[in-house]
């Protein structure tokens, strides 16, 4: 055939035909080795497990995963480290010396938990090459409470030039496969903790056994299931052109999800019609990509990556196709996370459940208090027409008492729905519907727990009883038998206090606050918990406004003089027939000018000291411009004020700015209508020692 007779049209068209199957098969490639990549991704998530034994050392087990990447995935080597102040901690099986880090390091990592790295050039990934060893590498950083583990694979120098560049995608499988081995470690940790709380209750052994075994198995049928365990990895694989339009070949895995399409459709066009705001912001931001005045990676950034269809959440992530300096389209890769959204949910709940066990291990008295004290206050929500300002009081303390018991879960839903209440001014039906909801599941935690042993169980140290004995041979008379016998039933006020100390030492720590000083002096008061339950219960707000609103940080400390680690007290008395409490900090104290403004601007009196009290224990009125998760919303000393008269007591307050506040709550004892809901020290014949002030 002579090819110079050809028409030049119909050539043009043969080379068009073979540039189009050229591009074709370069497409089938692509999404060939991302199969290949992500079964093998696959094959290293499934055998996890496996390597997760509590019977094995860490060290063993980090050996065992790093051998499987390197098997499995052809990385020339695969490291665990621990991060410290200064160094990395190689982890595994051989015991290796510490590689020094600078600040800057550290710093890099804290701000990039997850990343890869091609070529070393910038001075974070120029660092962590150093430090690994390494030239083209991946790293992820679980997130595990108490712990700073990092891990890492890749290439040296040398090897590298013999691989393919990374790109996010390994990102997100490293980053997954961090994730499952978080969820192993913590498992593992709870197994510990389970096997520990077995000794003191051997009771209750079967059924925390069985409950981490069901853990164990959901989290195996993960791991085998790879849609459930990689988050963008690319489980369902879709291509567009630079013009947005969608390729015919595709995962079928899409069709099952969200439908086919055939002929010329845009993936926004596409999307649209399963999740018309993904569809909009994708459209918005895939003409930023195309018009190319922005970087091409920060328009990548902000392409949406959340799809909700039928109930069911997606996550998408994007990869650039390139054909030499030409930029040929994208490689769309979606995940369905909707069991990975549920797992975490199942996660913070059995973690509250723990919360639980534990503290009825520890603080028996305490925990069936604040247990008892919230059951009133959900009764009291779930009562038709419940007046607002009584609803915003109720969720604030029982999110409080809920902070104090660790249930996180439960006070994140109380915060939700004050959330929804301020927005709307309206009863919030269905957050309080699911906080009802999770209320009744934490009952039935407790119900299995306490079993036949509810509140009317008394704990008494058996010294007390050796007294009692000791007074008994000693032929002490009834009515003294009977005064010690009554005096035992009530429970120190001190175990009140460490409860409280607990919670701010906690609630401290996680605002930043620095190390917390409590002193606390019972002065041997013992109360009766059934009646003063309710105010210990509101007395939290106190606590959490001191550490939220009075303390410094410790830098701001550290100006004005003071000690860094900030300080409350805890004292009680009994002083002319009155029970006296008293809360102190040495915080920046109460700003009164600013109180007097607020309520000026309420209509409420400012002109003495008590107008100004009654004003900041009014409902709703703070001096923050700020809501958080533990204040801000002006109900919490109207609670406390509240309670203190309807237990027909007292409140006040001394307050100098710059050397904090002092709350003096007072209640006429002979107004309780039973003198035995508060007892002081037994005299002789037979004292009772009230514990010394200590400094914790």
């Amino acid at each position: 055939m002579d090819h110079a007779n050809e028409d030049p049209d119909h050539q043009s068209l043969l080379r068009d035909k073979a540039i189009l199957l050229l591009k074709r098969e370069r497409e089938l490639l692509v999404l060939r080795m991302a199969h290949e990549r992500t079964a093998a991704w696959l094959s290293v998530a499934q055998s996890l497990p496996g390597h997760f034994d509590v019977k094995l050392p860490l060290g063993e087990i980090y050996s065992r995963v790093a051998r499987s990447l390197l098997a499995r995935l052809g990385y020339q080597k695969a490291m665990f480290f621990d991060i410290l102040p200064g160094a990395l901690r190689p982890l595994g099986k051989l015991v290796k010396p510490d590689r020094p880090m600078d600040a800057e390091g550290r710093a890099f990592l804290d701000a990039t938990p997850a990343g890869f790295c091609n070529d070393p050039v910038d001075p974070g990934p120029s660092q962590l090459a150093a430090l690994f060893g390494l030239h083209r590498f991946a790293w992820s950083r679980p997130d595990i409470p108490g712990s700073s583990l990092l891990m890492v694979a890749g290439f040296d120098r040398e090897r590298s030039e013999y691989y393919h560049p990374l790109d996010d995608s390994d990102r997100a499988q490293i980053q997954n496969m961090s994730q499952q081995v978080e969820m192993l470690l913590r498992n593992m940790r709870l197994v510990v903790e389970v096997q520990d709380s077995n000794r003191k209750l051997e009771g209750l052994n079967a059924t925390l056994e069985q409950k981490v075994e069901e853990r164990t198995r959901e989290l195996t049928q993960r791991g085998q299931d790879m849609r459930l365990v990689l988050d963008n990895v690319a489980q369902g694989f879709m291509t567009i052109d630079p013009r947005g339009y969608l390729a015919q070949e595709r995962s079928a895995i899409v069709d099952r999800w969200f439908g086919g399409y055939a002929g010329q459709l845009t993936f926004a066009e596409y999307t649209s019609r399963i999740d018309p705001g993904f569809g909009q912001l994708f459209q918005l931001g895939h003409e930023a990509l195309t018009e190319g005045i922005l970087p091409r990676d920060l328009c990548l950034d902000q392409l949406p990556t959340r799809l909700v269809f039928r109930d069911r959440e997606f996550r998408c992530a994007y990869s650039r196709i390139d054909e030499g300096d030409r930029d040929a389209g994208l490689l769309i890769m979606i995940s369905d996370i909707t069991e990975q959204l549920a797992g975490a949910q199942k996660d913070a709940e059995q973690r509250e459940a723990m919360a639980l066990f534990q503290g009825i291990v520890h603080d028996r008295s305490g925990h069936l208090t604040l247990f008892t004290e919230a059951r009133r206050m959900m009764e009291q929500l779930s009562t038709p027409g419940a007046d607002l300002a009584a609803v915003k009081g109720l969720l604030h303390t029982l999110k409080g008492n809920a902070g104090v018991a660790n249930l996180h879960v439960m006070a994140e839903l109380c915060h939700r729905a004050e959330d929804s209440l301020c927005e709307t001014q309206s009863f919030p039906r269905e957050d309080v519907a699911l906080l009802e909801k999770h209320w009744l599941a934490l009952s039935r935690t407790m119900n299995t727990l306490l079993g036949d042993r509810d509140a009317d169980v008394l704990e008494i140290d058996g010294r007390e009883i050796d007294r009692l004995c000791a007074q008994i041979e000693d032929g002490a008379p009834a009515s003294a038998i009977v005064h010690r016998l009554r005096f035992l039933g009530l429970e120190p006020v001190e175990h009140a206090f460490s409860r409280l100390a607990k919670h701010a030492r906690e609630l401290a720590s996680r605002l930043g606050k620095g190390e917390l000083e409590v002193v606390t002096d019972g002065g041997g008061v013992r109360i009766d918990p059934r009646h003063w339950s309710s105010l210990w219960t509101d007395l939290i707000h106190l606590v959490r406004n001191a550490i939220d609103h009075g303390f410094e940080p410790p830098e701001e400390r550290r100006r004005a003089g003071k000690s860094e680690r900030p300080c409350l007290r805890f004292e009680a008395s009994i002083a002319r027939e009155r029970f006296v409490l008293r809360f102190g900090d040495d915080g920046r104290g109460i700003d009164w000018p600013v109180v007097r403004r607020v309520a000026a601007a309420r209509g409420l009196p400012t002109d003495t000291d008590g107008d100004l009290l009654d004003a900041l224990c009014t409902p709703s009125l703070t001096t923050r411009s700020v809501v958080t998760g533990t204040s801000g919303r002006g109900i919490g000393l109207a609670v406390v004020m509240q309670r203190v008269r309807q237990l027909g007591g007292t409140l006040s307050v001394d307050s100098c700015p710059g050397r904090g506040s002092s709350w003096l709550i007072s209640f006429p004892i002979e107004t309780s209508g039973n003198t035995e809901t508060v007892m002081g020290p037994l005299k002789k014949p037979c004292l009772f020692e009230a514990a010394p002030p200590t400094a914790d």
